[in-house]
């Protein structure tokens, strides 16, 4: 006996009729039956025979009648039904509708379909279907779309699937969802992506989304955007991408932002970024921070920055970074700064240098600082130079490494304070005499020994009888 139908299925159906089909009329149910229920009748479709339609009939499904499903329905539909929903059916759920698709079936979207949901219906996707997204899907999404997304939202992405969107619809993510942006991703976000975003977006990553950036991303940042980074943020860069900042981009940072570079780090500057730099934002390295400078550094130091440069800053430098500065970049240090000179690093001053160094920065220089010159720097010293030296400032010189010109304009006050044995014969010879105190002699008898020894005669021969007669009698080696 022939199967009879106890309910027929056409465009006059109504709910009620479709509430009552069987398993079995389900399976007579043909695809053009099914287009034919009105939008109204398909809420007939319980949550208990929904799941029962074959995919044939769900492909079927047009899309008027596809905005009358409601969340009960949709929550109990298989990923294969999903599956089976055109893009153009896909795209008529209502958001309520759409949130209730089951995580397990959201991947079965139709990919296509995702550029054309509105903005409401893609704010309507749960956190737990974003986490289900693949990468073919995300790929579809516009930047109208993107900026509908919530902080949730973009905080619940598949790290893979958030970096497949396109640059400019990344870049459409505002400030406050930026921050949302799962660690797990940060370091895949393409480097075309950074072209797009702005500097308070940005200045939107946390320091700890920061922390994973690569050398590659942070290579691309730009003056632009570098100008909001925080100290906090600055802080979080590693050594590798600190390197990999440009220079005209490291010369943007400001003030406060170089402060927060960690003592760590410091060396991984590229030293080519200094020449972007200004008096101020020189000036704004800590003391700790000018400690950790390469010489590679220092020597792209100009003469504008380094006059902002503080005797606590100057105290700082290695000895091995001292060696980086230029002499005549060196010679525009204040001589307050000059004073700040670590004694260890005093010796490594390159002796070039003290010729370009003005009397007032060569008086700068303490007695403990003088006493660490080495012969090479001291004989870089010329007239006007030692003019200004105090006898203090002379008590710790090496005399005799003092040039030949530079003993005559020494002030009687100074050469009082001296030992003659300290000066060479040559010096001497061009001094006055008369300038030295009976304590310059010590004692007599070795004065007088000094006096035979250097050749008496050549000195006289130089000097006035008059001023040798004194010094004698003032040393009682008549």
């Amino acid at each position: 006996m022939a199967t009879v139908r106890t309910v027929s299925i056409d465009s006059n159906s109504t709910s009620a009729n479709i509430s009552k089909l069987t398993i079995a009329d389900l399976e007579e149910l043909t695809p053009s039956q099914m287009a034919s229920i009105t939008p109204a009748a398909m809420l007939g479709f319980t949550t208990k025979i929904i799941p029962l339609l074959d995919v044939t009939l769900i492909q079927a499904i047009t899309p008027e009648q596809a905005a009358a499903l409601t969340i009960s329905q949709t929550k109990v539909l298989s990923a294969a039904q999903i599956g089976g929903l055109s893009v153009e059916t896909v795209n008529r759920l209502t958001p309520a509708a759409i949130a209730g698709i089951s995580s397990d079936a959201i991947d079965s979207i139709d990919a296509n379909a995702f550029s054309f949901f509105t903005t409401s219906q893609i704010a309507a996707f749960t956190p737990m279907q974003i986490s289900k997204l693949v990468d073919t899907q995300v790929r579809e999404l516009t930047a109208d779309q993107v900026i509908g997304l919530t902080s949730q939202q973009v905080a619940n992405f598949n790290p893979t699937a958030l970096n497949a969107l396109t640059p400019n619809a990344f870049a459409a993510l505002t400030p406050d969802k930026i921050k949302n942006i799962p660690l797990g991703a940060i370091d895949d976000i393409s480097i075309d992506t950074f072209d797009f975003l702005t500097s308070a977006q940005l200045n939107a990553f946390t320091p700890l989304q920061i922390s994973k950036l690569n050398a590659n991303q942070v290579g691309v940042f730009t003056v632009d955007q570098v100008i909001g980074l925080t100290p906090e943020q600055m802080a979080k860069f590693d050594d590798a991408a600190l390197q990999a900042l440009q220079p005209p981009s490291f010369g943007a940072l400001t003030p406060s932002a170089i402060k927060g570079i960690t003592l760590e780090s410091i060396e991984s500057i590229n030293p080519d970024s200094f020449d972007f730099l200004t008096s101020t934002q020189i000036a704004a390295f800590t003391p700790a921070q000018i400690n950790r400078f390469t010489s590679a550094a220092v020597s792209h130091l100009d003469v504008d920055q380094v006059v902002a440069l503080t005797a606590e800053q100057m105290a700082k430098f290695t000895p091995a970074a001292i060696k980086g500065f230029a002499p005549t970049i060196f010679a525009e240090l204040t001589p307050n700064a000059i004073k700040g000179i670590s004694l260890d690093a005093v010796d490594d001053i390159e002796p070039d240098t003290f010729r370009f160094l003005s009397s007032t920065q060569i008086s700068a220089l303490t007695p403990a600082q003088i006493s660490k010159l080495t012969p090479q720097q001291v004989s870089q010293l010329g007239v006007e130079q030692v003019v200004g030296l105090s006898a203090a400032q002379m008590s710790k010189l090496s005399i005799s490494d003092l040039s030949i010109d530079a003993i005559p304009v020494l002030s009687n006050n100074v050469l009082k304070s001296l030992k003659l044995s300290n000066l060479s014969t040559s010096q001497v010879s061009i001094t006055s005499l008369t300038a030295f105190s009976k304590s310059s002699c010590e004692n007599n008898s070795i004065i007088c020994a000094f006096f035979h020894l250097f050749h008496l005669s050549q000195i006289v021969s130089k000097t006035s009888f008059i001023e040798v007669y004194c010094f004698l009698s003032n040393c009682h080696c008549r």
